[in-house]
Order: structure tokens, then C-alpha cells, then sequence
């Protein structure tokens, strides 16, 4: 409600999400990734101020736009000429988005109104506070240069791990640098991270070597999970840490560790890896017990599904 009242905009992926949003839009932006063509006038019938990432560069043939709103063009962030070490992951390939040289041959299609803005696709918690900067300070001088009129800059999502006097200080400086050119940002996870929660329970306890043990839980990390990094809230005497993810920790005196996996055939299906101070010889775990996992971002209910006899996790709002 504290996002609505502000005046903020929303950023969506599918319709399913659209039809979630409040039905009064009129005025507000909202940023939707992915578009049919076909049902572009169902995503403005609420009167909202709609822009669409386009992910492929259009033309002047079948490949045209539809009318209806803005549309910009979606950058692959790995591809902007910008100092590579100011990624935190440069090595690290990121598969959305269109090259750097996509955006510089679409100067007439911004001239001729086809194209509006730039949207870029940032791979998950890649960037630095420098980033961001450097960024809009390339595209916007690679506009100038080029008289393409840009009518906005979208710089994508990913500011959660920046503290929030550095992002307040970050979001003065992006607004000086493009002075009176709109700049939007996909601040989600910095507006609702720990506001959801997965429960889940225990199917079995396995034991291996060195005080580590699978949890197969009913829950499933790609079916309820998707996007997020989970915590496990369990009993209170509990001392628990957690750990990185995928990566099976080596056996330690005096901790035991706990790999939560999920309940489909993925090898990858995996809901987090917590490490816990010995406390006696009992498990805090059993069959049938029942998890409590924080930390569930928009992004996991979006996503929310089935697969492989899983069935999809029940959604209420409290």
C-alpha cells in the first residue's frame, strides 16, 4: 500500500501478474518484460502508462510494434561499454537482453517513434553502486551523440544489496545525470524481501559423513521458490547460519549441517544449505515435521507452479 500511495509503478512478466495489480492504473507506469503482441490491448485497458521490453530489435516489415505504448529496446548489461570490474561476477554470462550494438543501429527506429526507451537486463545481484552510474552515463552519451530521443532509461532491478543511505545516495546521483530524462528502477527486493514465506514438510532425514544430512521436504525450489534465497526460521534455541548456496560444506566440529532439497527429480532442486551449533546428540528435524522458510521473494509467487506430481504451494495474504 506504501508503494500505491507514493505513486510508484510495477513491473510485471506475464498477464497472471498483471491481473494481480490494483484495477485502478490510470497514470501509473508499469513495465512489462516479454509482450504478445496480441494482447498488448488487455495489459492498457486499465488506462496505465505501459512500456514493453522489446527483446528482439524490430523492423520495418511484420516485425513492427503494435500501437499502445511505449516500447524499448532490452540491453544485455554484460554487453554496455563499461568497465567490465565493475560487475561483481564479469566472467559470468547473462542470457536476456540484445547487444550494445542492437541499440546504436536502432537510431531511426527512435527517431521515427517506433523505439521510446532503453530497459536494461541485469543478470541476478551483478551490479556494483558504480555500475548503475556508468551505465546511464554510456547510454546517455551514446543518445547525444547519435540524436536518438530517448523519452526514458530503464535500469532494471538488482538494487537490494546496495545499503540504503549508498542507494538513496546512488538514486540523487542518477537523477542529476539525466537531469530532466525519466529513470526508472525495479526496486522489488528492496520493498518486499522477507515478506514471504514457504511451509513446507519434512518427507524423509538422510544421514552422511561428517554430521551432514539431506531434508527432502514436499516443497520444491524451481515449483515455490524460484528467484529467492531462503531462510529456515527453526526453533528458537536453534543457532542457525546460513550458508552459500549449492555449494555442499565440508564437515565442521561442532555444527552440524542440513541440506534442504526439494521434492522433484532436479538435481539442482534445492532450497537452502544451514549450518547449526551442536545442541545434543537429537536432531532438530524428523519426518512429517514442519519447515518455516522466510526470505520468499515476488518472484517465487510469480513463478509459482507444479511439476512431476508436486503439487503448486497454496498462496494466502495476511
Amino acid at each position: 500500500s506504501e508503494v500505491w500511495d507514493a505513486g510508484a509503478g510495477f513491473e510485471v512478466s506475464t498477464e497472471r501478474e498483471y491481473r494481480l495489480l490494483p484495477e485502478n492504473l490510470y497514470g501509473r507506469t508499469v513495465s512489462l518484460n516479454n509482450p504478445l503482441r496480441e494482447n498488448i490491448d488487455r495489459f492498457i485497458e486499465f488506462g496505465n502508462r505501459l512500456q514493453a521490453q522489446m527483446v528482439i530489435p524490430p523492423d520495418h516489415g511484420s516485425n513492427m510494434p503494435p500501437k499502445g505504448c511505449q516500447f524499448s529496446l532490452r540491453l544485455n548489461h554484460k554487453s554496455l561499454p563499461v568497465d567490465q570490474s565493475l560487475l561483481v561476477e564479469p566472467k559470468r554470462p547473462s542470457r536476456f537482453g540484445v547487444p550494445w550494438e542492437s541499440f546504436l543501429s536502432s537510431a531511426s527506429l527512435y527517431r521515427e517513434g517506433i523505439l521510446s526507451g532503453v530497459h536494461i537486463h541485469n543478470g541476478s545481484e551483478q551490479n556494483t553502486l558504480s555500475f548503475y552510474r556508468e551505465a546511464l552515463k554510456a547510454i546517455l552519451a551514446v543518445a547525444e551523440k547519435n540524436k536518438i530521443p530517448l523519452r526514458y532509461v530503464n535500469l532494471g532491478g538488482g538494487f537490494h544489496l546496495i545499503p540504503q543511505p549508498k542507494l538513496i545516495h546512488l538514486l540523487s546521483e542518477l537523477c542529476k545525470i539525466a537531469d530532466t530524462l525519466p529513470v526508472f528502477i525495479e526496486p522489488g527486493h528492496v520493498l518486499c524481501r522477507n515478506a514471504g514465506f514457504l511451509l513446507c514438510k519434512v518427507h524423509s532425514v538422510r544421514p552422511f559423513d561428517g554430521n551432514r544430512y539431506y531434508i527432502t521436504l514436499d516443497a520444491s525450489y524451481d515449483c515455490h521458490a524460484k528467484w529467492s534465497y531462503p531462510s529456515w526460521r527453526g526453533p528458537e534455541y536453534l543457532e542457525i547460519t546460513k550458508m552459500p548456496y549449492q555449494k555442499l560444506p565440508e564437515p565442521e566440529p561442532g555444527f552440524k549441517f542440513f541440506i534442504f532439497t526439494g521434492a522433484t527429480c532436479y538435481e539442482r532442486d534445492q532450497l537452502g544449505i544451514f549450518r547449526v551449533a551442536e545442541n545434543g546428540s537429537a536432531l532438530p528435524v524428523a519426518p512429517d515435521d514442519m519447515i518455516l522458510l522466510s526470505n520468499i521473494n515476488g518472484y517465487s509467487f510469480a513463478w509459482n507452479t507444479g511439476f512431476n506430481g508436486v503439487s503448486k504451494a497454496m498462496v494466502r495474504f495476511f
